[in-house]
């Protein structure tokens, strides 16, 4: 590993298959992450190369590296990238601020929303599993929770409980989700003071 800087880490993801269509445990799949920094985003400004590596999706249970991929497809190589990613910085990222950049805005946005209702500490939990012809990805955190008042409203735009920020997150995701990929997004259960637990569910195939 190299000398740790004190910059803002960019960490992009990206994850892709070979054909992604009528996919299974067979399908080459594979994902990669390129850490930055000095980066402005989107690839602008100074930033230097501090650290890439990348891995090929892993669907066989019996496997160390196994994280609950059933099929090879450009939704599990972002995943597991995305997993990849958030490992690395809780082992080498140190204290320094960072940002996770992928090609699926709706991953940046539940993870974002996530961190940001800890309020600076607690655990965010990615897990993905198959069920019939679907991907289900659970998407967890122990931030504060969402009250009963508050969880009619989250996916409508505009609506925020943060003192800053357009409330735009949620409903983008779940606009994303629903109306370009076929899927659902829909809160799965939130406890005032212990947690949420967001479900993705997106056709395979």
């Amino acid at each position: 590993m190299k000398s740790v800087s004190t910059e803002r880490w960019s960490l992009y993801v990206d994850g892709s298959c070979l054909g992604n269509q009528n996919v299974d445990a067979s399908t080459p799949a594979a994902w990669a992450v390129v850490v930055v920094t000095g980066d402005t985003g989107l690839g602008r400004g100074s930033g230097e190369l501090h650290e890439e590596f990348a891995d090929v999706v892993i669907t066989d249970p019996t496997q160390e590296d196994f994280i609950g991929a059933e099929v090879g497809s450009n939704n599990t190589a972002e995943l597991c990238g995305f997993a990849a990613a958030l490992r690395w910085l809780l082992i080498e990222g140190g204290e320094n601020p960072a940002v996770v950049r992928a090609d699926s805005r709706v991953l940046e946005n539940m993870i974002k929303n996530s961190a940001d209702a800890m309020d600076g500490s607690g655990t965010i939990s990615v897990e993905k599993r198959t069920q019939s012809n679907r991907m289900i990805v659970l998407i967890k955190d122990t931030g504060r929770g969402i009250t009963q008042a508050d969880q009619r409203k989250i996916f409508e735009p505009g609506f925020t409980s943060k003192s800053r920020g357009w409330g735009l997150g949620l409903s983008l995701a779940k606009r994303i989700i629903e109306e370009y990929h076929g899927g659902k997004l829909t809160l799965e259960q939130s406890i005032p003071g212990e947690g949420t637990t967001f479900k993705i569910s997106l056709p395979i195939a």
